[in-house]
C-alpha cells in the first residue's frame, strides 16, 4: 500500500478512504487467527466489531450519496450537518482501526482522526488561538 497525504480535515475524507479502512478492518476481524471460540469474551468482542464496522462504513458512505451532497450544496445548515457527521463518524472508525496500527497494511500516514471540518475552520481556529495567546501575553506584561 502506498501511503498518501495525511488527512487533516473531514472535507478531505474520500469514499476510497472509507472503503480502505473498512476493508482493512474486516480482513483483520475475519482472520481465522483472530476468531476465538464461541461464547468467549474475545468471540463476542470480535462479533461486535464485525457488526460495527459496516455500520460506520454505511453512515460514512451515505454522506457521499448524490442527493445528500446536492442538498448540502443548496443548504448551508445541511452542509454543516453533513461535514460534522462525516468528521464524527470517521473519527469513530479510525478510533476502532487504531488498535491495528502496528499491523501491515494500516496506513498510519493517512488514517488519522481529523479535528477540523475543513481548512477554513482550521484557519479560523488558528487565528482565534493567536489572538488569545497575544491577549494573554499583553495581560502578563501589564501585571
Amino acid at each position: 500500500m502506498t501511503a498518501t497525504a495525511p488527512l487533516r480535515h473531514a472535507a478531505d475524507v474520500t469514499p476510497e478512504d472509507i472503503g480502505a479502512v473498512a476493508d482493512f478492518l474486516m480482513a483483520a476481524l475475519n482472520d481465522p487467527d483472530n476468531v476465538d471460540r464461541p461464547g468467549t469474551q474475545a468471540f463476542r468482542t470480535n462479533g461486535a466489531l464485525r457488526a460495527l464496522v459496516p455500520q460506520l462504513e454505511g453512515s460514512l458512505s451515505y454522506q457521499f450519496h448524490e442527493e445528500v451532497m446536492a442538498e448540502a450544496q443548496r443548504d448551508r445548515m445541511k452542509a454543516l450537518e453533513r461535514i460534522q457527521d462525516l468528521r464524527r463518524t470517521w473519527n469513530q472508525l479510525i478510533d476502532v482501526a487504531s488498535f491495528w496500527k502496528d499491523v501491515a497494511g494500516y496506513d498510519a500516514e493517512r488514517w488519522r482522526t481529523v479535528r477540523f471540518d475543513d481548512a477554513e475552520q482550521e484557519r479560523e481556529y488558528r487565528q482565534w488561538q493567536e489572538k488569545k495567546t497575544a491577549a494573554a501575553a499583553v495581560q502578563d506584561v501589564s501585571r
